[in-house]
């Protein structure tokens, strides 16, 4: 079967370092560029996967509404320049006002539709995330086009009664916010042809809600590691390190310095490998004085392989305070922390879904609290075949649910049946 043009809306550009990009970018592996086609918010794209991209920023939008003429003859991108927007304070009214802004379509022009038309889309595919204006987006360009519409949602915000843990759930601005995006949400599933999720239990939380039987599927993210199961981590030997290279945001410096605590207490020379940025200076100052901790800041994807590869253990964490935020979060580290053949550690309350799974696939050393934290590091420290326990089922995991080649092909399946008409995917 041919492969369909797919014209992608999402806040981030297809990229292979961030996230999110990435996420989306592995779902098209082996997929031809010239068939691939982006509108995107921010970000700095990569022709080599995708060779059309239409960019409006906030900043973008902002002067269209306004009617006030930019210094750039030029004002909306299609080129692959990177983004350097001034960022505005991400509060709850400034949230509304932007999107009082994207729904005006004012931004929306001839360039926009000739860039469509010059493409000729044959499917919309929308990563779904906090802005109610992208679903109207889509939507919009699913209508008048006339080709269907179907979803990647890795998300829950539209469950949610709060949509981030610091909002006051009856602030005005909050409930405006969250009532947008619920109306959104419900007028987009009405056309919706298709929905992909990233986990299931997330899967089943949104058909309870906003039943679609039979359109809508589970991919879990993938990883681009290769699982050798003839390389089983060779550093377990002094000195022991465990690392976490991700976000450290909703709450995860307090389970990380908890860990670092415990390791400390068990062999003060273990050492736990920190990559990542820390926007919080007191946040900072705590972990560069703990005498565990060696942070690295933040590096390149390929130097967080090679990391994960050459540590004794791999971490991963989430704050029991976060769980009603984060309750269907999935990581977009798991998957690369189950396929690098080194021994996953995951200290999480067992409330957490991706926590079950983990747990059920016998995939990684589970602590659910900081007793049972040190029991298992304990151990760990001593007992090599108990270490390496999990290994054997991660990589066994990783081939079932997280292996990129497969998921890539299952997600461009779907393109091509929702294309056909032929929905028994």
């Amino acid at each position: 079967m041919l492969n369909k043009k797919v014209l992608i809306v999402s806040n981030e550009c297809l990229s292979k370092t961030t996230s999110n990009g990435r996420t989306m970018l592995n779902l098209f592996l082996g997929y031809p560029p010239s068939l691939l086609a982006q509108f995107y918010i921010h970000g700095t794209p990569d022709e080599s996967v995708c060779n059309n991209y239409f960019r409006v920023s906030d900043k973008d939008a902002l002067n269209a509404f306004l009617i006030r003429r930019t210094k750039n003859t030029q004002p909306y991108k299609t080129s692959s320049g990177p983004s350097h927007d001034k960022k505005i304070a991400r509060n709850f009214k400034n949230m509304v006002l932007r999107d009082m802004v994207w729904m005006s379509f004012k931004w929306w022009n001839k360039d926009f539709e000739l860039f469509i038309s010059n493409f000729s889309p044959d499917i919309v595919l929308l990563q779904a995330g906090d802005c109610p204006f992208m679903f109207a987006i889509a939507r919009k360009i699913s209508k008048k086009y006339g080709i269907p519409l179907i979803m990647y949602n890795s998300e829950s915000y539209v469950l949610k009664k709060k949509l981030y843990y610091s909002a006051r759930p009856y602030s005005p601005w909050h409930c405006i916010l969250l009532s947008r995006l619920k109306y959104e949400y419900k007028r987009f599933m009405n056309s919706c042809s298709f929905c992909i999720y990233s986990m299931e239990q997330l899967e089943e939380a949104y058909q309870e809600v906003y039943p679609h039987p039979g359109k809508s599927r589970t991919i879990y993210t993938s990883s681009s590691i290769i699982p050798d199961k003839n390389n089983i981590n060779k550093t377990i030997n002094k000195p022991f390190t465990i690392a976490y290279c991700g976000n450290f945001g909703v709450g995860r410096v307090k389970p990380i310095l908890e860990l670092a605590d415990v390791l400390y207490n068990l062999d003060s020379n273990v050492r736990l490998i920190l990559c990542g940025t820390i926007k919080s200076p007191e946040d900072l100052e705590l972990i560069r004085r703990h005498p565990t901790i060696d942070y690295r800041g933040f590096i390149g994807y390929d130097e967080v392989i090679n990391v994960l590869k050459n540590s004794s253990m791999v971490m991963h964490c989430e704050n029991a305070d976060r769980l009603k935020e984060l309750k269907y979060a999935f990581s977009t580290k798991i998957a690369d922390s189950l396929a690098c053949g080194t021994p996953f550690l995951v200290y999480a309350t067992r409330d957490y879904p991706f926590v079950q799974y983990l747990e059920k696939h016998s995939a990684a050393h589970i602590a659910g609290d900081k007793e049972e934290l040190e029991r298992i590091l304990k151990k760990c420290l001593t007992d090599t075949d108990y270490l390496l326990k999990p290994v054997s089922n991660a990589l066994s995991l990783v081939e079932k649910n997280h292996n990129i080649e497969n998921n890539a092909l299952i997600f461009q399946n779907i393109i091509n049946s929702v294309c056909s008409g032929n929905m028994n995917i």
